[in-house]
């Protein structure tokens, strides 16, 4: 069943990450998606295949190499949640936009934003920097919780990994049921303790 499972994810993505205007790889047919109804997220897309039970989960912040911050993790706890309450949903890709407008370069995703990392976690920001952090909301390390959805969701999680792959990013691969990685562009790295 694993192999089984397995090619269909292959044909529903085959793989050779290529520039889209779209904003994601064409290794999704953008035709064969449409975007789940009654969510209206920023950092993540969600979209259910037209002709068979996957979802589809994309972070969308590529001009940071898809890094979460809070919001994102967030609302891919939502759709992940979402997905593992859908019955007709039985597979769930995760995946990351692309390419970078800064060099063209592809993520699945880097981890934490660094930008808005304190001492108790990721801040909630209302921008991009430290300057703009919510000091009446604690930070938050809440990317855990989505690992554990994810490794014990009932349904199989694939992850699939156009490009870098880092840090909490590598973590959320790993607690995935099957890793589909680019030969070419993915790139795993795990960071330092420090």
């Amino acid at each position: 069943m694993a192999a089984t499972l397995a090619q269909r994810a292959a044909d529903l993505c085959p793989y050779s990450p290529r520039v889209s205007t779209a904003g994601v790889s064409e290794l999704f047919d953008a035709d064969a998606w449409r975007a789940v109804d009654g969510f209206d997220f920023t950092d993540v897309t969600y979209h259910r295949h037209a002709d068979h039970g996957t979802a589809r989960i994309a972070f969308d912040r590529p001009e940071v190499r898809n890094a979460f911050r809070p919001h994102t993790v967030d609302e891919l706890y939502t759709a992940l949640d979402h997905a593992r309450m859908t019955p007709d949903v039985g597979c769930v890709l995760v995946t990351g936009y692309g390419p970078s407008p800064r060099d063209g370069g592809w993520a699945f995703c880097a981890g934490g934003d660094q930008r808005i990392r304190g001492r108790t976690g990721y801040q909630y920001a209302s921008g991009d920097t430290a300057d703009t952090v919510d000091p009446a909301r604690a930070g938050r390390l809440h990317i855990l919780e989505c690992q554990r959805l994810i490794r014990f969701m009932p349904k199989v999680v694939i992850c699939v990994v156009p490009g870098w792959a880092a840090g909490g990013g590598h973590s959320l691969h790993v607690v995935a049921d099957l890793t589909l990685a680019s030969a070419e562009h993915a790139r795993f790295k795990q960071t330092d303790a420090d």
